[in-house]
């Protein structure tokens, strides 16, 4: 009789862990159904946002900041000429020539 009622014991006890263990996993499943939760993980995602936007500010600035200083220490007489650099049309054919010499196209 006492074992019986160990066995009927132990069968409520595993069906009741089961029934735990399967509620839990259909509550994560479905967490983003839950209406007191929608608002939180809203919030949450606009400070993402918000936080994702703030990295590429701080970002553009400080690429903005190191072009102004590498352009700084750069002086007028060390800049490069503005306009395409014109070569003697001698420098240029062989410059051609030598080119094609390297890709094997002339011997």
């Amino acid at each position: 009789m006492l074992e019986s009622i160990a066995y009927v014991s132990i069968g409520f006890a595993s069906v009741s862990a089961f029934l735990s263990v399967t509620s839990l996993l259909l509550h994560y499943a479905k967490r983003a159904e839950n209406p007191q939760l929608t608002p939180v993980y809203a919030a949450i995602e606009a400070l993402r946002l918000s936080l994702a936007d703030v990295v590429d500010r701080v970002e553009h600035w400080q690429k903005r900041d190191r072009a102004r200083r590498v352009r700084e220490q750069i002086e007028p007489e060390q800049q490069p000429p503005i306009g395409p650099v014109a070569l003697p049309v001698a420098e240029l054919k062989a410059q051609v020539r030598n080119a094609a010499r390297s890709q094997g196209i002339i011997r």
